[in-house]
């Protein structure tokens, strides 16, 4: 017996279903935060950042992505960014 995956359909206030269209992740590793984040919106995605030390990567430069970039993803989907925090 296998799973099938779920997908969910959202509707528009007119009630018909429509798809999200997908987009592709831009690559936003070593950018600065505000940078990464309106790069992100403009492709109508998401972000989150968390925060990680780093004596590599200046404070506030995104250290990594989570969707890689060229990953196809739903509009509206949150990339999750880790920012340096700077030298532990």
């Amino acid at each position: 017996d296998s799973e099938s995956a779920v997908t969910s359909t959202p509707t528009t206030e007119e009630g018909a279903s429509t798809t999200t269209p997908l987009v592709l992740v831009p690559s936003v590793v070593g950018k600065n935060g505000l940078s990464a984040a309106e790069d992100l919106t403009a492709v109508k995605l998401k972000s989150s950042v968390v925060r990680a030390p780093s004596v590599n990567v200046p404070r506030d430069r995104v250290l990594s992505q989570n969707p890689q970039q060229g990953t196809r993803v739903p509009e509206g989907t949150i990339i999750e960014l880790t920012l340096s925090s700077g030298p532990p």
